[in-house]
């Protein structure tokens, strides 16, 4: 067998294949000899051998006996043939969240995806341990270990449960004291590292603190507590761990014998947003407490599981503010309703509800308290909310992301290893760059789409304003003309009475003259007035266009970043893997890195200078924006309480009552025509007083009156099928617009 291979009974691997190093053994990727699949064979060395062995034990049964998705599935137990050591044969997973946080994108921490995801999995796997009464004593990036789910989702899991310990009780102490330093919980590092041998006993707790700092660690890529020199100087360390105030999460020394620099709160670098900032604050806060006036405020293993579920489960909404070219992350519960989403945006932006013009895919979103959040569609930065804030006093400066300045290269004849830390610094700003290109572009887009929307808007309203106005005047017009005809045929049968009843006695009608009913020429007038206003405006507007560069430039930059971000990447991933050892001799090794160190440098000015050209960009397209919707917003406000009060004018029933007035007299006409008919005709013999000639007449005229009658009621009636028309339009015009309705309200 090839002098670097290795097996036991069931499995074979290579020592040239090492992932993982720890400080009892060492970790290969193996092969089944069965059907070749692959697995992590953990071998123990000489140190692991001599290692207590009822400890080694322990951690054996503990990984048999944990079945869960997020912890490590121990495989099998071998015996390497040659040495006879022990082999765990383990799942094999990616790479640890140590690794991860080494990438030069995620030096200012992972992306906000990323970080829950781990989140979520640490809890889920320490609630499982939590519920089986082991305490795992050891948290940290290195002992979580990365997989991919079948659907691509990062998948993380806990490993290496050789400090792990089941108790009896989830309440049971213990003095036995394991873990890494920058991990370890104060009470834990005052016994290890400081050597104060008290009797204090631990408890499952110090698990919560050393998740406090692993994730920390991942949210910024950076430990919480760093004493200026690093865990060599043990007695800062302690003293910002130990004697920091509650809600504290982290403290820096930047400078020997430097003040300590401490926060209660995330840093601004780093990529998790301040939505959920937010949210996560008040966990650290509780994870990273200890004792003493902070005591009660310790979260328990129960209450960060809950915090963490409602936090999975909230839909995030991506919100694009014009004022200051930002973007923000919303979170919200699925039942809370638009207007709690508005007061949220508030909160976050700065932008009073009130003052709030919220656009989604091109149309304009109400707020409602009956709309919910779980209605909304997936809301991301490809599809966002755009704010734009009405207040003409509003604070519209343009936010920039601050990006690292660029420390110097050393050249000539330097060490590799000490240039490995700055060229991880330029990569890393390469993809600060990147992250920022990236929101500059997005943001173009969105103020772009905003603007045609904005745009099109306003040239609804006054449309509809126009045609609001034009029906109001022809339904008025249409109702004078009805209750003219009405009045006129009214008093035609009158005359006719005055003809057959003598002297004018039975003046049972009482028809009085048609009022007059003319249209409100003052509010038409003012009607006249805005839509004159408006449509010039609109005329303006529609003419008008952001006068900054095309969207394909702002792509064609971006695209451009992104391939020198990712050569950058790839030459430092290059020099990690080959950086040669001691002093560069002048030789073909040195050369070679040397002009990649070249490469990079060049690489990144490039970026830095095409960076510019987008950042510019976005500046202009604020500025025209603002400048142009400061002009807009306010009339596109204005015109819409018009027409919600037209709308509302036209939808009244003022018009209804006068037609209504009219068919009630109309009624009470026929009713009286028909009992003149039925006591003159039929019942002559009752009208004593009229002469046989009157009563010759009468019966022509009243034969005349019936058909005049029936053309009265024809004429009526078609004078109700005419409102009804109206109405009918009124109705269709209202359907038609209700969108502008329910926006301008």
């Amino acid at each position: 067998m090839n002098m670097s291979m290795r097996q036991s009974n069931n499995y074979v691997w290579s020592v040239t294949e090492l992932i993982g190093q720890g400080a009892t053994g060492n970790v290969f990727i193996c092969r089944s000899k069965k059907n070749g699949k692959a697995y992590a064979a953990k071998v123990f060395n000489s140190m692991g051998q001599m290692r207590n062995s009822i400890v080694r034990t322990r951690e054996i049964e503990l990984s048999k006996k944990l079945v869960h998705r997020n912890v490590v599935t121990l495989v099998a137990e071998e015996r390497e043939m040659s040495t006879k050591s022990t082999v765990l044969i383990m799942e094999l997973c990616e790479t640890s969240l140590y690794h991860v946080l080494e990438y030069p994108e995620n030096y200012y921490g992972l992306s906000e995806t990323e970080f829950k995801s781990v989140l979520r999995d640490v809890v889920h796997g320490m609630k499982y341990l939590r519920e089986n009464n082991v305490v795992h004593r050891d948290v940290k990036p290195g002992n979580i270990l990365l997989t991919k789910s079948p659907t691509g989702r990062s998948v993380y899991k806990l490993s290496d449960f050789g400090a792990a310990r089941q108790l009896q009780d989830a309440d049971q102490s213990f003095i036995s004291i394991y873990g890494t330093e920058e991990y370890l919980h104060p009470d834990v590092y005052e016994r290890a590292i400081m050597k104060n041998f008290d009797k204090k006993k631990f408890t499952a707790t110090v698990d919560l603190w050393s998740m406090g700092v692993t994730f920390y660690h991942a949210a910024t890529g950076q430990l919480p507590f760093r004493p200026y020199g690093g865990r060599q100087n043990k007695e800062t360390m302690f003293e910002i761990i130990s004697k920091k105030a509650p809600k504290i999460i982290s403290g820096v020394q930047k400078a020997n014998g430097g003040p300590i620099e401490y926060s209660n709160d995330l840093p601004d670098e780093t990529r998790i947003s301040k939505g959920l900032k937010n949210l996560l604050r008040p966990i650290f806060q509780e994870l990273l407490e200890t004792s003493g006036e902070g005591l009660e405020k310790i979260i328990t293993f129960d209450q960060l599981y809950v915090k963490v579920e409602e936090i999975a489960a909230m839909k995030v909404i991506d919100v694009f503010c014009t004022s200051t070219s930002t973007w923000h992350k919303i979170y919200m519960k699925e039942e809370d309703s638009l207007i709690e989403l508005q007061v949220a945006i508030a909160k976050q932006t700065g932008v009073k509800t009130k003052d709030q013009l919220l656009f989604l895919s091109s149309e304009r979103l109400k707020p409602s308290e009956f709309r919910r959040i779980n209605s909304l569609p997936v809301i991301d930065k490809e599809n966002p909310l755009v704010l734009v804030g009405v207040d003409a006093n509003a604070c519209t400066d343009l936010y920039q992301r601050r990006i690292p300045p660029l420390p110097k290269i050393p050249g000539g004849k330097s060490r590799a290893e000490g240039d490995i830390d700055v060229l991880k610094l330029y990569s890393s700003i390469c993809c600060v760059y990147e992250f920022s290109a990236k929101d500059f572009y997005f943001s173009l887009r969105a103020t772009y789409q905003v603007f045609e929307t904005m745009r099109n808007l306003l040239n609804n309203i006054v449309e509809s304003i126009a045609d609001l106005s034009h029906n109001i005047k022809g339904q008025r017009q249409l109702a004078d003309h009805i209750e003219f005809i009405a009045y006129e045929e009214l008093n035609h049968i009158k005359r006719i009475w005055q003809k057959v009843i003598h002297n004018g006695a039975h003046d049972n009608l009482k028809g009085n003259a048609p009022s007059e009913h003319h249209c409100d020429e003052e509010q038409l007038l003012n009607i006249k007035s805005v839509l004159e206003e408006a449509s010039l405006a609109c005329s303006h507007e529609r003419s008008e266009t952001l006068s900054i560069e095309p969207l394909s430039n702002a792509k064609e930059w971006l695209d451009e970043i992104k391939i020198l971000s990712h050569n950058v990447n790839e030459i430092y991933s290059h020099i990690v893997k080959e950086k040669p050892i001691g002093q560069i001799g002048m030789n073909l090794d040195e050369l070679i890195y040397t002009a990649k160190k070249q490469q990079i440098t060049e690489s990144l000015e490039k970026i830095g200078e095409t960076f510019g050209f987008l950042a510019e960009a976005r500046r202009h397209c604020h500025v025209e924006f603002n400048s142009w919707q400061r002009r807009i917003g306010l009339k596109l406000v204005e015109y819409s309480h018009i027409e919600a009060s037209l709308k509302r004018s036209i939808s009244s029933d003022s018009y209804s009552k006068k037609m209504d007035s009219i068919s009630t007299q109309k009624k009470a006409m026929l009713d009286d025509l028909e009992n003149f008919l039925e006591s003159n005709v039929n019942g002559k013999a009752g009208r004593p007083h009229a002469s046989n000639t009157s009563l010759s007449i009468m019966e022509k005229e009243v034969s005349s009156l019936e058909s005049l009658l029936h053309e009265i009621v024809a004429l009526v009636d078609e004078g109700d099928k005419k409102l009804l028309s109206s109405r009918e339009i009124v109705e269709k015009l209202s359907q038609s617009n209700s969108q502008t309705l329910q926006n301008s309200a």
